[in-house]
């Protein structure tokens, strides 16, 4: 490549050489090792579920040595902020969006994601879990979707004890009772509350522990 431009682009990685000759015929020449750059990454979940009316938090992590000098969320209808890293998207209806990170290299990288809107305000509380602590499946969490707005949430063991309270629809429970392990059997729970559109919800079921 021959240029007169003291500015050389196109490069790729690897060892390079250049060569200077100035207007006398003297030149000059040197090596140089042009490195691969940071990789830059996002890890974002596939999809996220939402009750219509309510918010959904996107938690992407970008990984990159260099600094992230901006965020690019498209579409931005339905985010609080378009130019952040984690929003909360609450669209109408379903939307997949897509983040692009740009470093301070100007290297860029994109992602997507789905944010499905349910069609109702619906709340599920799974039938069993297995808190063995092998990583899958540890931990028993009211199903919402950001439908509650209060909520009631207790579990009884077989003889009508209480082993279980909370009032947070995002709590999460281990199989505990005052930090012991329950024996794995069949265990009652009850829920009431309301939900964003002031309506109330009652019900109850079981859930199996299972070690």
């Amino acid at each position: 490549m021959i240029q007169t431009d003291s500015v050389i682009t196109g490069l790729e990685a690897g060892e390079q050489g250049v060569m200077v000759r100035d207007q006398n015929g003297c030149q000059a020449y040197k090596t140089f090792t042009i490195l691969e750059p940071d990789e830059l990454t996002i890890d974002m979940e596939d999809q996220k579920i939402v009750t219509p009316g309510a918010a959904v938090s996107i938690n992407p992590a970008v990984a990159s040595e260099q600094r992230i000098e901006e965020y690019q969320w498209t579409p931005s209808i339905g985010l609080d902020c378009d130019d952040c890293l984690q929003p909360e998207a609450s669209p109408d209806t379903t939307t997949v969006y897509t983040l692009t990170a740009i470093s301070e290299d100007s290297c860029t990288v994109s992602s997507e994601i789905e944010v499905k809107v349910r069609s109702s305000n619906e709340v599920f509380v799974p039938n069993a879990f297995s808190p063995n602590e092998d990583g899958v499946n540890d931990e028993l969490r009211i199903l919402d979707y950001g439908s509650l707005d209060q909520v009631t949430f207790q579990v009884f063991n077989r003889w009508g004890e209480l082993v279980f309270e909370t009032n947070d629809p995002n709590a999460t429970w281990h199989g505990t009772r005052n930090g012991e392990k329950l024996r794995s059997g069949v265990y009652v729970y009850y829920l009431e509350g309301t939900l964003i559109d002031d309506s109330e919800i009652e019900q109850q079921g079981s859930i199996t522990i299972i070690r």
